[in-house]
């Protein structure tokens, strides 16, 4: 089975860093705030990044945003809130 995953480029923390004009360890606080969560985080604990998910942050910091509302914008498209389940009685 193919996911969109695949198809995604991922970034090291480094990258991120580096693209969006940052510190690692900034990237590291908005991870532990649960602002920029990394997309996946590997056994050894690396974390990396969806490329589009990056660029689309960088654009909203270009546009003037701050980057806790950029983030929360971000983070609301790429992790949609899920329907409350209704019990069935």
């Amino acid at each position: 089975m193919v996911t969109a995953m695949s198809n995604t480029q991922l970034l090291a923390i480094g990258e991120v860093a580096t693209a969006l004009n940052r510190s690692i360890d900034t990237i590291r606080r908005w991870d532990r705030q649960n602002w920029l969560k990394p997309s996946v985080r590997r056994w050894d604990g690396t974390r990396l990044y969806r490329t589009d998910y990056i660029e689309h942050f960088r654009n909203l910091l270009n546009q003037g945003m701050s980057p806790q509302k950029a983030l929360e914008q971000i983070y609301e498209q790429y992790h949609p809130q899920s329907e409350a389940l209704v019990e069935a009685s």
